[in-house]
């Protein structure tokens, strides 16, 4: 007896399954915001921007950590769209800002920052509606601008530690620390305790500065950074 009928019938209803599964996949995502909203960016970036994405495809997030090597004012970072990311009244060595951060691309592809002296006064509602475009809320104005510095990012990140973040399962911090003569990236993968040296959280440490590893208020390891006019890599202990 010919076994035809049988292996047609079996093939229609495994048709039939993936059919079904295709609408309930279709069905979840259409449910799923984040899923539709990662879509819509996706469809409309350029081949480069598509380029971008994929080398840094696994990148959710960050945490993004900032300071100064002398106090600065008024102080915004926008990113590539012109969007404020953060802004404080203050940096220095001791007040830093760490957040948990996020783009696009996986990571920014360059960050603008800018700082003030004199009065800066942040931007906050109610105010004159037409200057929202220009001064985006929470952001500052007034006073003097007298640091105003692009810092590229994504091109800098080294496909090693992408390679070290994906195969121990690693986070990634990007941070920026703010120079009178310029703006420092910075970057490094964190973990448990026992990650990097000495046990200590971090690892794989690069770019323009590493803080120093402060215990019990005392630097373990000095920390550094190059100079950005004239390349000296010089000492910190903060």
């Amino acid at each position: 007896m010919s076994q035809a009928p049988q292996q047609y019938s079996r093939r229609r209803a495994g048709a039939i399954m993936l059919t079904a599964l295709a609408g309930l996949i279709s069905a979840c995502s259409a449910g799923n915001p984040a899923l539709e909203y990662q879509r819509t960016l996706e469809a409309k970036m350029t081949p480069e921007e598509k380029a971008w994405r994929a080398r840094f495809h696994d990148i959710n997030g960050y945490e993004f950590v900032m300071d100064a090597i002398e106090p600065v004012n008024g102080v915004d970072v926008f990113n590539e769209n012109n969007r404020s990311v953060t802004g404080a009244a203050l940096f220095s060595p001791k007040r830093r800002l760490r957040m948990g951060s996020g783009s696009k691309y996986g990571v920014p592809r360059f960050y603008r920052v800018t700082w003030r002296e004199g009065d800066p006064q942040r931007n906050n509602v109610p105010r004159d509606m037409s200057k929202i475009a220009m001064e985006p809320n929470g952001t500052f104005s007034g006073g003097k601008v007298v640091g105003d510095y692009i810092v590229p990012v994504a091109e800098r990140i080294p496909d090693e530690l992408l390679a070290e973040m994906r195969q121990r399962r690693l986070g990634l911090r990007i941070k920026l620390r703010i120079h009178p003569e310029g703006v420092l990236l910075g970057w490094d993968l964190q973990g448990p305790p026992g990650t990097g040296p000495n046990y200590g959280k971090y690892t794989m440490a690069g770019g323009d500065f590493q803080e120093a590893d402060i215990y019990d208020g005392k630097p373990l390891r000095m920390g550094w950074y190059i100079h950005p006019r004239t390349k000296e890599r010089i000492e910190t202990d903060f």
